[in-house]
């Protein structure tokens, strides 16, 4: 038997483990409370090596080397550890007391793992290929490294280039400062995808946009060719206007400033306004106005462009059948629907943010170290278990059969009420997928805009997914893969669903459409199977139940404030084949 655990300790901090061949990951976001948590704290990781530990003590422990600032807690010979594209892998031998303050046995051996690898080994050894490509973009990590291209075979992972933010491309960072400065908060990339569908893009910051993401420095070297700006242009920052560079992309001078505050600089410094030639640009950065949505529209036509464009080139460079893909970059649905089209063998992770980080370094261990053979893993998006914590707050559990669930869930769904839905293990990542969620009839008028200001308190422009039998998919839904259980595509509707549908479909008149089998999921597919009883179509509203700015809920005491304070009508609660009701006490 091997015991391997897997750790990140940046944001969206998570420890996995490999049990023979299970992998479970938890998400320190769900212990803790705090959306895309950074680094966690030396309570929590304790607490999940020593439930480990109660099984068996862990032989190897994989440590990405991309640490948040928080972990002060740390021992510095955790962090202080320097890989590079041909050594992105190297043992640490930990001290004594260190692995006595870790819960790790005296014989366990600890490996610091590449950032990125950890990324390209989350991918490509969850899919289904023996062979692929592999392109991980993100935001940052060590080094500013923001786009890595990687080729795997069979056990094998071999890194082959490493591109970072200074000199591009910057896909993540490109995003994310846009995000940040129209929603103040850096981890809202979501919600500009879904704000971009609003607006019209503005064809005159196109190029300049473009040299924004992959400055011209890039282009000449690695693409062969440039971008041709003739027009001068000046980019104002808190009231101070700076030429900008084509070949540079930003408007820094690299000679007179460091690297790390280079890089701050570019996932921060947005223009109030920018000028080309005589002509002014001006935004007010407000989500809900026109110049905001039309910025909105053109920075995702640019992000998905020059993305395509991008992969397009390395797949050429690097010929493979499949590319795997990696990085926080792929939760972006719209450029995700994009590829797919020219690139249909490709393939996704539930967790291919940094959620996923902590499985790559397992799985960098079994496969790449330890030269296990490859194997198909079942139910990757799920993670770990419910917190059965002692709630403080009074809660009334309704216990029911299996089949009165159905009957008395289906009633709910269609007389219009919004129900949350617990059942076993929580999904990995920020997507509902079938365990963690508030379900809806989308066939009520104003369902969405209820969810949106009732329940979830977020702002009205966002979407909410369909989830729908797999089989059932081609029967609604057209342009996408014939299947979607990750949540990672949008579909057009076939036309004559339009208009019954029209909840399910956003301002562009697409759906985030999440498919589910029997075998991945048999509570909930029985559920759509029912509702089509009742209502002629295995379809409901799917979204993760939690409310703004909240991980998705794994506690009693969550489930008492979502039920509180919100419009859910009640909680269904899978435990041990049974099914409870749950609602606050003296409220039935």
């Amino acid at each position: 038997m091997i015991n391997i655990v897997g750790l990140n300790l940046g944001h969206d901090a998570s420890l996995s483990t490999i049990t023979n061949n299970n992998i479970i990951n938890y998400e320190f976001e769900r212990h803790l409370g705090i959306k895309y948590v950074c680094g966690g704290n030396k309570d929590t990781l304790q607490l999940y090596l020593q439930k480990i530990k109660e099984n068996q003590l862990p032989k190897y422990l994989g440590v990405c080397d991309f640490f948040s600032t928080k972990c002060n807690w740390l021992p510095p010979e955790l962090y202080q550890v320097n890989l590079t594209h041909k050594i992105p892998i190297k043992e640490i031998p930990l001290s004594k007391k260190t692995k006595v303050d870790l819960n790790l046995s005296s014989k366990t051996k600890t490996y610091a793992i590449k950032h990125h690898l950890a990324h390209a080994a989350s991918s490509f050894y969850t899919s289904p290929y023996k062979e692929s490509l592999i392109i991980t973009v993100d935001g940052s990590s060590k080094k500013g490294e923001s786009v890595t291209i990687s080729f795997g075979k069979n056990e094998h992972i071999k890194i082959l280039e490493i591109f970072n933010n200074i000199t591009g491309p910057r896909f993540g960072a490109f995003y994310e400062k846009f995000s940040k400065k129209i929603f103040q908060d850096k981890f809202s990339a979501g919600k500009l995808m879904g704000l971009s569908s609003y607006g019209t893009e503005i064809p005159e910051l196109i190029n300049v946009l473009r040299l924004m993401l992959i400055p011209n420095s890039f282009r000449k070297k690695i693409y062969g060719h440039s971008i041709d700006l003739k027009e001068k242009v000046q980019i104002v920052i808190n009231g101070t206007a700076y030429n900008f560079s084509s070949f540079t992309g930003h408007h820094l001078d690299l000679t007179k400033i460091n690297f790390e505050e280079a890089e701050t600089s570019l996932f921060d410094s947005v223009f109030d306004e920018i000028k080309i030639n005589e002509k002014v640009y001006t935004f007010d950065f407000n989500y809900k106005s026109a110049s905001t949505m039309n910025l909105a529209a053109t920075v995702q036509k640019v992000f998905q462009n020059e993305l395509f464009f991008m992969i397009n080139f390395f797949k050429n460079k690097y010929p493979s059948q499949n590319i795997c893909f990696a990085g926080g970059t792929f939760l972006n649905i719209s450029s995700n629907s994009k590829i797919f089209k020219k690139f249909s063998n490709m393939y996704i992770p539930p967790f291919c943010s940094d959620t996923g980080i902590s499985i790559g370094c397992s799985l960098i261990i079994k496969h790449l170290l330890l030269n296990y053979p490859r194997i198909s893993y079942d139910n990757i998006q799920y993670g770990g278990d419910f917190f059965y914590n002692n709630s403080s707050k009074e809660l009334f559990f309704s216990k029911h059969s299996i089949d009165d669930f159905y009957k008395l869930a289906v009633s709910k769904l269609i007389q219009g009420k919004v129900i949350g839905w617990i059942n076993s293990r929580y999904e990995l990542g920020p997507r509902a997928l079938g365990n963690r969620s508030i379900l809806a009839s989308p066939f009520i008028e104003g369902m969405k805009d209820f969810i949106n200001n009732k329940i979830k308190f977020r702002e009205s422009f966002r979407p909410l997914a369909p989830i729908i039998i797999e089989e059932d998919l081609k029967k609604i839904f057209k342009s996408g893969p014939d299947k979607s259980p990750f949540m990672l595509y949008n579909y057009k509707i076939n036309n004559n669903y339009k208009t019954i549908l029209k909840e399910v479909l956003h301002i562009d008149k697409t759906a985030r459409v999440q498919t589910i089998s029997k075998e991945e999921n048999i509570m909930i597919y029985n559920l759509l199977k029912k509702f089509q009883e009742s209502s002629g179509f295995p379809i409901l509203f799917n979204t993760s139940l939690n409310v703004k700015g909240k991980p998705i809920l794994n506690t009693f005491d969550e489930v008492y404030n979502i039920l509180k304070n919100t419009e859910l009508d009640s909680i269904f609660f899978v435990d041990n084949l049974q099914v409870f009701e749950i609602y606050p006490q003296g409220e039935i």
